[in-house]
């Protein structure tokens, strides 16, 4: 996933945000979430009762409809632009759209660690803050609500990392500089080229009358079948 141009939010300070935390998870998806949400409510409790946040489901739906858009949610991006920390945690896959809509909103991410690999990797304590089970993530709940000006750098970092190398526009960059990189030249010919100048080869050989009739019985099964 990346930040699609949907999610980008003004940078707004953090003083003038009206939550200190926002979590709002979907809990159908992933039973660590309910966990996660049981553990927030608890050391919510200890902490300053004076913290704003909002916790709950907004009714955000990522793709539906028979297209499989992404659904207007106004509520729920309004909320992110409101909140000074933002928690985010897996979905039914490895990477969840929440990781990125919370990055483009300004908002602190709090999240646990993706195990997926990328260019240009967020950094732990500097674009977010990232966990890898419930105790981990009640220590760095607690240094979030505690050191405000921290938080605001963090999440402006984490902002202005995303915008550098995690865009739409930045995906497609990485992908296409890739395939440049990776063109076949005449001293290291692509395998499909080799794949061809090997068959080549073969037509020229007595074998080709063997081989084509094997590959060919092999594709008219595959289609009977």
């Amino acid at each position: 996933f990346a930040v699609e141009d949907m999610y980008w939010q003004e940078f707004i300070p953090h003083q003038a945000r009206q939550y200190d935390y926002s979590c709002m998870l979907r809990l159908a998806s992933n039973p660590f979430r309910t966990k996660l949400n049981e553990a927030l409510e608890v050391v919510g409790l200890k902490m300053n009762k004076g913290l704003t946040h909002f916790v709950g489901e907004t009714g955000e739906i990522s793709y539906g409809g028979n297209k499989a858009f992404r659904k207007p949610t106004p509520k729920y991006f309004k909320i992110l632009n409101q909140s000074r920390v933002s928690i985010n945690c897996y979905g039914a896959g490895q990477d969840c759209l929440r990781f990125w809509e919370i990055l483009g909103s300004g908002a602190m991410l709090l999240s646990q660690r993706l195990e997926l690999a990328m260019a240009h990797p967020f950094q732990d304590g500097v674009h977010g803050l990232f966990f890898d089970n419930l105790k981990e993530f009640e220590e760095k709940f607690k240094f979030s609500m505690h050191h405000p000006d921290q938080v605001q750098e963090i999440a402006f970092n984490g902002y202005a990392h995303a915008k550098e190398f995690h865009s739409v526009y930045q995906r497609g960059k990485y992908l296409l500089d890739k395939i440049q990189e990776n063109q076949p030249t005449i001293e290291n010919p692509s395998q499909l080229k080799q794949q061809y100048i090997y068959w080549q080869a073969i037509k020229k050989s007595n074998n080709f009358i063997y081989y084509q009739r094997k590959y060919w019985l092999r594709i008219k099964n595959f289609f009977i079948k």
